[in-house]
Parts: structure tokens; C-alpha cells; sequence
């Protein structure tokens, strides 16, 4: 690892792994922070060099800045990030809003800080224009999901 790394270890929202990206192999190390000291547990092998993770507020999804989405529970690589042509995009910027009917219910960015402290949902700006970035768009029972890169 070493020289390879940059600046990307996220933290899963549950608060029990670190996922560490690896530039120079194309990788993300996973450790199990339960433990003292923490203990490299497994790895995923992405399509570029990592420079960046963050997850899904469920947890469920890890997304490198490499364009991979990676489910978390597997470690699998599950799909990747594409525009509105299906063209294959990468990004470190990330901002995931859930949406209940009209109204905001969670908000999460690119940080993956962990999510079990209790935290109020920022204030969206009412000139967030929704149509300036294609946008990925899941469904979850009575919300919907909204991922803006």
C-alpha cells in the first residue's frame, strides 16, 4: 500500500469497517474496526484507481470514486455509475437525497463518516436545480432515493 494511498477511507454507517482505497493496485482494503488493533478483512479489485469511498445511508452500497458500485454485505461489484447516454462516469463528489413524498427525509454527501450518531439533516437550498447533473433514481417502498454527482 504506502505511497498508494490518498485520501480515501471511508467509514460504513454502521461504524464497523474502514474501506481503504489503494490507487496503485486498483483496490479497497477492508478492516474491521471492532478490533484493537483493526484487521484488514477482505478487498475488492475496482475498474480504476480509487482515490475516494463513500456508502449509501443504508449502508447496503459502497461507492469509489472509480464508478463501481459495490455491495457492501458481498463485496461484489453490482453495477457503475453511467451519465444519461450510459456512458461510464467516475466522481469523488456524491450526494445522496431520500425523498418522502414531497418532502426531504435524509441527506447524506460524499463523507463516509459513519451515521450512528443522531444528526439533523442539513438545509437544502431552494435553487438546488435537480436537473443540472443526471441523476440516478432508486425506488424504496413509500420514498425514493436520488443519487446527484
Amino acid at each position: 500500500m504506502g505511497e498508494s494511498l490518498r485520501d480515501g477511507i471511508g467509514l460504513t454507517p454502521d461504524e464497523k469497517e474502514i474501506w481503504l482505497c489503494d490507487a496503485f493496485n486498483e483496490y479497497l482494503h477492508i478492516f474491521d474496526v471492532t478490533v484493537m488493533p483493526p484487521k484488514m478483512i477482505s478487498g475488492v479489485k475496482v475498474h480504476d484507481e480509487p482515490g475516494w469511498v463513500t456508502f449509501s445511508l443504508d449502508g447496503k452500497f459502497a461507492y469509489p470514486s472509480t464508478g463501481d458500485i459495490i455491495e457492501v454485505a458481498s463485496r461484489a461489484i453490482t453495477g457503475r455509475l453511467t451519465d444519461e447516454t450510459e456512458t461510464a462516469v467516475q466522481s469523488e463528489k456524491m450526494l445522496e437525497i431520500q425523498w418522502q413524498g414531497a418532502g426531504l427525509l435524509k441527506v447524506r454527501d460524499q463523507f463516509g463518516v459513519g451515521r450512528l450518531a443522531t444528526r439533523k439533516v442539513p438545509a437544502i437550498s431552494s435553487c438546488l436545480n435537480r436537473t443540472a447533473m443526471p441523476a440516478i433514481v432508486l425506488g424504496s417502498g413509500g420514498s425514493n432515493t436520488t443519487f446527484f454527482r
